[in-house]
């Protein structure tokens, strides 16, 4: 009965350390690409430009689950951009990127 229970809470304990919660989903702007992190390795996921002209875009994401694509073309001192992506199991992550506040030539 003892070992039992030893074995039970040696069991329990492996469990619990083993599980590492993995951070959400990230997207980011760099340049004039778009890089998604943390998404399922090899996931399918779909690409959505709401502004200004929508469009989308169907990729697979790296081995480390990632990606990168173009953005659309927009002027950013003027139009703004929001993304959505939407990985294969459910992940849903929004970017917007608002109009900057650019000098008046």
């Amino acid at each position: 009965m003892r070992t039992l229970l030893v074995t039970a809470a040696t069991l329990a304990a492996a469990a619990s350390t083993a599980w590492v919660a993995s951070p959400p989903p990230q997207l980011a702007r760099s340049g004039t690409m778009l890089r998604g992190a943390h998404f399922g390795r090899h996931e399918l996921v779909r690409i959505s430009f709401l502004a200004p002209v929508p469009g989308r875009r169907r990729l697979r994401t790296t081995a480390l689950g990632t990606f990168a694509t173009p953005l659309p073309p927009f002027d950013p001192c003027v139009e703004s951009l929001q993304v959505v992506v939407r990985g294969a199991h459910g992940e849903l992550v929004r970017l917007k990127l608002p109009p900057r506040q650019c000098p008046v030539p």
